[in-house]
């Protein structure tokens, strides 16, 4: 996959989004992927917009929940 070789080449954090969103199979909220990562939402929110302006992921809204959800684009 592209977008995978692609990801080796970001830095670690963000290889390390990428990969659980793209192993996951379902959109993560911030919080649940600084869980997942035993990172800071912080640099996760940061990363995920890197992850974003590149066109790896996308942002989605779920009903009833007001936080952003991150996907790998498709």
């Amino acid at each position: 996959c592209l977008m995978l070789a692609f990801a080796i080449f970001l830095a670690r954090i963000m290889g390390r989004i990428f990969g659980l969103l793209l192993l996951s199979g379902k959109p993560q909220a911030l919080d649940e992927i600084a869980s997942a990562l035993g990172v800071s939402r912080a640099s996760v929110s940061t990363e995920a917009r890197k992850l974003l302006q590149l066109g790896l992921v996308e942002r989605r809204s779920q009903a009833g929940d007001r936080r952003d959800f991150y996907a790998v684009h498709p």
